[in-house]
């Protein structure tokens, strides 16, 4: 990402760009750092171009990079999404499958060669597969960049950052309770920092009651807090957890299943952890963050191994029954709460 900022600032824009991973706020982020820094708000119309899913085609790239600029020395097409770098997949019958038309692929990879100057190319792809031929020649006429979620301390340095220049001030034990309250997500992050720059003063300093008064929690804390007070045997939070969830129209049946899912990674970090596995080992093995797994750490001192596995059993048997019909949905989850909360 550094580099691509080198290039902007410099002046040095590459005729192609390859954006890739999983975090697509700040890949999103980086296609518009590049928009402003190319495209003339005035000709935008005709210099500008975002092509997503089905609207994408070879020829319709060709066309766009082919016309010349307007008032301009470089015109901006960006592509998400395109499926053209992706790898191959199994079928039913268990052969390799393309995921792309290998005809648009193969042109698409001859016309990257002789890419004219006059366009800067963006392709911003959720997966890729680094040996396809396509990747291997991007690479060398552009840039390639993986877009990954970040840890937590450059998390809270953005935060910090982006507080700043409003002159407003944020620790990092009250910026590390924003991202546990707004979930991690950075989209998520962005419009609740655009809440706390518009409610602080300048000179002054965002507080946890800030973040509580203000702050929309995601459905993923919100369970965290409702399974927290069950492990600390707090039923009448547990129960103005689970009402308020209900009062904001959310399905019991989905409560019980994030409460499930919850249950099980909290379960899952206990077994790893027994087993002499870090913090970033059980991140990558379980599919998440790192700092969200040393909450489910913290949290799996109130909870036993057993106790864990008891319960789930019985979530499982709750859910069959409220799928099936034989109990009401909204009662079976608050007596499941109020017996382990107890």
């Amino acid at each position: 990402m550094k580099e691509i900022q080198k290039h902007i600032k410099s002046g040095d824009i590459k005729k192609c760009y390859l954006f890739y991973g999983s975090e697509n706020f700040l890949k999103k982020n980086y296609e518009e750092r590049l928009k402003k820094a190319i495209i003339d708000p005035s000709f935008e119309m005709m210099n500008y171009l975002c092509m997503e899913d089905k609207s994408i085609s070879v020829e319709k790239i060709m066309d766009f990079c082919e016309t010349m600029p307007f008032f301009s020395d470089k015109k901006l097409l960006i592509v998400r999404n395109s499926g053209y770098f992706r790898g191959s997949k199994k079928g039913d019958d268990d052969t390799e499958k393309d995921t792309g038309n290998s005809e648009e692929v193969d042109t698409l990879e001859e016309y990257i060669k002789n890419l004219p100057d006059s366009v800067c190319l963006v392709f911003s792809e959720d997966e890729i597969d680094k040996r396809k031929k396509i990747y291997k020649t991007f690479t060398k006429i552009g840039y390639a960049c993986e877009f990954k979620t970040p840890d937590e301390k450059d998390i809270i340095e953005w935060i910090s950052r982006s507080l700043k220049k409003y002159k407003i001030v944020i620790s990092k034990s009250t910026a590390s309770y924003l991202i546990r309250s707004a979930g991690g997500e950075l989209e998520n992050l962005s419009r609740e920092i655009e809440k706390l720059e518009s409610y602080k003063k300048e000179g002054e300093e965002v507080t946890v009651k800030d973040i509580d008064d203000i702050c929309t929690k995601s459905l993923e804390t919100k369970i965290f807090d409702l399974v927290g007070a069950i492990g600390k045997r707090k039923p009448d939070k547990a129960l103005t957890i689970y009402k308020n969830l209900i009062l904001m129209k959310e399905y019991p049946g989905m409560i019980l299943y994030m409460v499930v899912r919850q249950f099980r990674l909290i379960l899952q970090c206990m077994v790893l952890t027994n087993a002499g596995e870090d913090m970033k080992s059980i991140a990558t093995m379980i599919g998440i963050r790192d700092f969200v797994v040393k909450e489910y750490i913290a949290q799996s001192k109130n909870f036993t191994v057993s106790g864990l596995k008891r319960a789930l059993e019985e979530c499982i048997e709750i859910d069959m029954s409220i799928k099936t019909g034989l109990i009401d949905a909204e009662t079976a989850v608050e007596t499941l709460i109020l017996k382990y909360s107890i």
